[in-house]
């Protein structure tokens, strides 16, 4: 069953329901880390105790990556009131990559409740130019 979650949390599932939380290439695009860190709680809190919670999140955005010439002028459009979909339609667009050091990603999933079981290099193709790590975790 899939469900469009319309809040900034999961409260439309209770404490527990799930045995299995998976979250892959999602959370590194919100743009707030205390929004992340919320879900990351969120993650832990609808897993039921024993169950297994994995996601995947960037620990780190490269100076390159953070300088690329589009992101500057995706901004400096959007300030300047350019819709985002002309922009889109012109090729300039930019997604939010938001990155979360490991030891911040382990304090939060125990601070809500979780023990780390491990956290690994994500493996994916191009993975060496953002590092990001598979975070795994149970609810104490």
């Amino acid at each position: 069953t899939f469900q469009v979650n319309p809040h900034p949390d999961l409260r439309q599932f209770s404490s527990g329901q799930f045995d299995f939380v998976c979250s892959f290439i999602t959370l590194q695009h919100i743009s707030s880390k205390p929004a992340i860190e919320r879900f990351i709680g969120e993650l832990i809190r609808v897993t039921a105790k024993g169950g297994v919670t994995a996601f995947q999140l960037l620990s780190s955005v490269p100076l390159r990556v953070r300088a690329h010439p589009r992101r500057h002028l995706y901004r400096m459009a959007r300030d300047l009131g350019v819709p985002a979909k002309t922009l889109y339609k012109l090729g300039l667009y930019s997604m939010a990559l938001t990155a979360i050091p490991r030891e911040r990603v382990e304090y939060v999933i125990e601070t809500n409740g979780g023990v780390v079981l491990g956290a690994y290099p994500d493996g994916r193709s191009g993975s060496d130019l953002i590092p990001s790590l598979s975070y795994y975790a149970t609810r104490a």
